[in-house]
């Protein structure tokens, strides 16, 4: 199964700034969720769960058929969710589904533990033209190095780019 990390960052590497704040660009959550269409799907970690819960933010994943979230604390039913509780238990409830791809959206924790484990092909990062000073970095504590490659770049509006990486196992 392919598997596709997206996230949307400052240019200084913070998903969000430290009271989770996301200014980002219309053209940057219109690539995000295009992304989701195209996969289908979505994986959260549990705090990225929370705070889409908070906003009530799965009423806007209609083109998502399907949305899990890795954690091992039990967390409220929500409609169309499914817990699991590893990364790569989430990979394989989507292949028993007919899902040949899958969408990695955060958080910070999830992200390093789907590179920590391999189990990333892709990398979609969307910078945009923000510093913040703290914040939310997009990987925690992770060992050993990875190896990109580009391919490829777009520009998503005059300040923000989104740029494709491939990881060379």
């Amino acid at each position: 199964m392919k598997t596709t990390l997206m996230m949307a960052i400052t240019i200084n590497g913070m998903v969000a700034g430290s009271n989770d704040s996301t200014p980002w660009s219309n053209e940057e959550f219109a690539n995000f969720e295009d992304c989701i269409a195209q996969h289908g799907n979505i994986i959260i970690g549990r705090r990225t769960f929370n705070l889409m819960a908070s906003d009530d933010n799965f009423d806007k994943l209609a083109m998502c058929n399907k949305v899990i979230v890795v954690s091992s604390t039990h967390l409220p039913s929500t409609s169309g969710c499914t817990q699991t509780p590893s990364p790569k238990d989430a990979l394989d409830i989507l292949k028993q589904e007919g899902f040949d791809a899958a969408m990695i959206g955060g958080g910070t924790q999830l992200n390093s533990s789907f590179l920590q484990e391999g189990l990333v092909d892709e990398i979609i990062i969307d910078i945009e033209p923000y510093l913040f000073g703290n914040g939310i970095p997009l990987l925690s504590q992770i060992e050993g190095e990875f190896k990109l490659k580009l391919l490829s770049q777009k520009m998503l509006n005059q300040n923000s780019i989104s740029l494709r990486y491939r990881i060379v196992k």
